[in-house]
């Protein structure tokens, strides 16, 4: 990412300019195993669906069936990016005078290409198995200008591929009036126009075949922010705050109809959206940053409430274990923090934690139909509402220069009920609970000599396995995946500085 800075400052004003291209290639993967089969076991025994008889369960609640021949789905993943951005502002000099300000412009242009490769290479050898004919010949061939094409190429049994182009050009101003020495108010907004094109294209036999979709979005969002500060004395400070947070919108990959007809006909549509729109935040806080016993003990503490409208969530569809993005429900977040730094005695300092997050939905989020309820209002957005942490370390003199010991502490309370426990939606699914409560200790002990800086740690130190997340691929696999913290780690890091 090369970065050209150019900054021009007089007695009046300074002018900075920030040029940047940014240039990425990224190839990675996941294991689609488990999603290829939970998907397979639910295809009829007869391609031409006159037999709806099914093949035997591939997932069962402990693994594959042993009775399937080995099989293995890697996946490929690859993510192309350009992006240019240049934004140019002139600001005030003096920060002493009554009135300092900021104004400037912002433009950006990105292109990306992100593909997506199931691949299956024992596609053949497990549908031999399943339904004594090869993947190729269950699936058939497709309709091309040479002649049939078929859908399976010994490779891939899906990929879905993207080319997306995202232009911002954005103006921006903040102004802050010092009233007083002690209070100021600030304003300030951007006022940008995004725009949004993608072309698609996704083939293979999981999507029945190639489709293609193309669109785009544009939108023009003016994000407002507001503040008023009290610095009622030179260890007090009292603040209040508004602002607007945007997010672009963006593309869905074609999903198709004929694996997805059920979920759709279920929720009253007739397909997927080939896009979906911005959707935004309103956030208000009030807080206070405070110091006391000669600046031995900092607190600071803020409460905010923050209302989201349009919100960009996934839809599953729970029988093609497919999902897409769309514009649905609103919610609110209201919650606290308080921090805390101390140093009762040389050498010691105690830091703590604490916070609530209480975020549920406030309008149901739902389309035509009775049974396409995505979200329930009051549904839970997930996450632990509780979290606290405290870590205590102590500095001494080792070897001439310093050392150094901490212990740390932190935990999570349970989550709440979210969207996926709700019986009364369409997503619901009886084995998906709520995460459990954490208790995480770390321990860290070392010291800087010369230019080492050399520590041991533990992480996890009560080797504690709490769940974290359970999920599985479709609404009829058996087989669920846990996911906790890596087990009790013990370690040595070093690094040197010149």
């Amino acid at each position: 990412m090369p970065v050209l800075k150019i900054d021009y400052k007089n007695d009046a004003f300074e002018v900075v300019s920030n040029t940047s291209y940014f240039k990425r290639r990224n190839i990675s993967g996941y294991d689609g195993t488990v999603y290829d089969l939970s998907y397979y076991q639910t295809l009829p025994i007869d391609p031409t669906g006159e037999d709806p008889a099914t093949p035997p369960t591939l997932l069962l609640p402990r693994g594959i069936n042993p009775d399937v021949s080995y099989y293995l789905s890697p996946s490929v993943v690859t993510n192309r990016q350009r992006i240019f951005t240049q934004e140019l502002r002139i600001q005030s000099v003096d920060p002493t005078a009554p009135i300092t300000w900021v104004a400037g412009v912002f433009y950006q242009k990105q292109r990306q290409l992100s593909r997506e490769e199931l691949v299956d290479p024992h596609g053949n050898q497990l549908f031999e198995q399943l339904f004594g004919m090869s993947l190729e010949d269950y699936f058939g061939q497709a309709a091309g200008a040479d002649g049939p094409i078929p859908l399976y190429d010994g490779r891939d049994s899906y990929i879905n591929q993207s080319i997306s182009h995202e232009k911002q050009i954005a103006v921006f101003a903040d102004v802050t009036w010092h009233i007083t020495p002690k209070l100021s108010v600030t304003g300030g907004g951007r006022y940008e126009k995004v725009s949004y094109n993608f072309t698609n294209f996704a083939d293979g036999p999981q999507n029945y075949g190639r489709t293609d979709a193309q669109g785009g979005t544009s939108s023009k969002p003016f994000t407002p922010k507001a503040n008023i500060s009290w610095q009622a004395t030179q260890d007090n400070l009292f603040y209040g705050t508004y602002a607007r947070g945007f997010r672009p919108g963006g593309a869905n990959a074609p999903v198709p109809y004929d694996a997805c007809s059920d979920d759709f006909d279920n929720l009253g549509i007739t397909g997927a959206p080939s896009s979906y729109k911005s959707d935004k935040v309103d956030s208000f806080e009030i807080g206070t940053k405070d110091k006391f016993f000669d600046r031995k003990l900092s607190i600071e503490a803020s409460a905010f409430t923050i209302q989201w409208k349009g919100i960009q969530q996934f839809v599953n569809l729970p029988t093609c274990a497919i999902r897409y993005i769309d514009n649905l429900g609103q919610a609110r977040a209201r919650g606290f923090d308080l921090q805390m730094t101390a140093n009762p005695i040389p050498g010691i300092t105690v830091d703590m934690a604490l916070g609530y997050t209480d975020s549920r939905y406030t309008k149901t989020a739902q389309y035509a139909t009775p049974t396409s309820i995505l979200a329930v209002k009051g549904d839970s957005l997930g996450g632990s509402p509780w979290t606290a942490s405290i870590g205590v370390q102590y500095d001494f003199p080792a070897f001439g220069e310093k050392g150094f010991a901490r212990v740390d502490y932190q935990y999570s309370s349970p989550s709440k009920r979210t969207k996926e426990m709700d019986p009364l939606t369409a997503n619901y699914d009886p084995g998906v609970v709520a995460s459990d409560a954490q208790h995480f200790v770390g321990l860290r002990a070392g010291g800087i000599i010369g230019g080492f800086n050399v520590s041991v740690f533990v992480d996890n130190l009560l080797d504690s396995a709490p769940l974290l997340d359970r999920s599985h691929q479709g609404v009829d696999t058996l087989l669920y995946t846990d996911t906790t913290w890596r087990p009790r780690t013990v370690g040595l890091t070093a690094s040197y500085r010149m």
